[in-house]
């Protein structure tokens, strides 16, 4: 019979959701605060008491895991805008029932006495330490699998990107940056730093900056030359098109005005 004791229990799995949200947020570019991070992972392992429960039908477990998921998302990335929650709970999921079945391989195959996995929740009564270097270890494959990912050479082509509001359209030269990793503080979405006479005359901002219409707010930026703010607004549509290829996709992005003449947008966007 396993003994679990609950300040073992609770905080084995703070620290895993603690992990776990940190994964989704780097494979999704989520924005997520450490301590509001610690504070979603310290309350999601409450669920890890249903480990004390009777052991569960699959289709009951994987419901309340579920449902946690969405809970935990939910708290740690906010609810706007929809669509990012649906993925950033999908991606929280698939790491929680990863982690699970990669606990449960090695405990089957080392037959440990030490790990115990219960209604889908992991009690691992093992040195802190060990713990720490061994899902650490995971969290930094996880981070080179995805460096590498966001460093592969992607299709060349002249991309174009079209912006509506209020019943008119610009459509601006798309220049893909990796290293656009701008994202508006409120909703999550990333911001498609633009710039031009057209795009100016289309959202009447004033190019000192000195009153910002309905509908624009200040965004806090910096790069390695320069620290401001900047404008950014929420367009009706945002397109980018290659023009060589004809692919197009509608993605879901904040425009920042900036000093550039094109668009400048995270090539990651195409694969959201």
């Amino acid at each position: 019979m396993t003994v679990i004791y609950l300040d073992v229990l609770l905080c084995v799995n703070i620290y895993v959701d603690y992990l776990l949200l940190r994964t989704t947020a780097r494979l999704t570019r989520s924005p997520l605060g450490g301590g509001r991070c610690l504070v979603t992972a310290a309350m999601g392992s409450l669920l890890s008491l249903i480990i004390l429960a009777p052991e569960l039908p699959a289709a009951a477990t994987a419901g309340i895991r579920l449902g946690g998921a969405l809970m935990i998302c939910t708290l740690a990335f906010g609810m706007r805008p929809f669509p990012r929650l649906l993925l950033n709970t999908a991606v929280f999921f698939g790491a929680n029932f990863l982690f699970a079945g990669a606990v449960y391989g090695v405990s089957s195959r080392l037959d440990a006495d030490f790990i115990y996995l219960g209604n889908s929740v992991v009690y691992a009564d093992v040195p802190l330490i060990l713990l720490i270097a061994v899902t650490g270890g995971l969290y930094l494959i996880i981070h080179g699998i995805r460096l590498m990912a966001d460093g592969t050479p992607r299709e060349a082509g002249c991309y174009i990107v079209s912006i509506r509001k209020n019943g008119r359209e610009v459509q601006l030269r798309g220049f893909p940056d990796t290293g656009n990793v701008l994202v508006d503080m409120f909703t999550g979405r990333p911001v498609i730093i633009c710039g031009g006479e057209e795009l100016l005359r289309l959202t009447g901002l004033d190019p000192e900056l000195k009153d910002l219409p309905r509908g624009f707010r200040l965004l806090p930026f910096s790069t390695v030359s320069e620290t401001g703010t900047m404008p950014v607004f929420t367009p009706d549509q945002v397109t980018i098109e290659n023009s060589l290829t004809g692919r197009k996709k509608r993605v879901d992005a904040m425009i920042g005005l900036g000093k550039v003449t094109e668009a400048v947008f995270d090539p990651r966007l195409l694969d959201l």
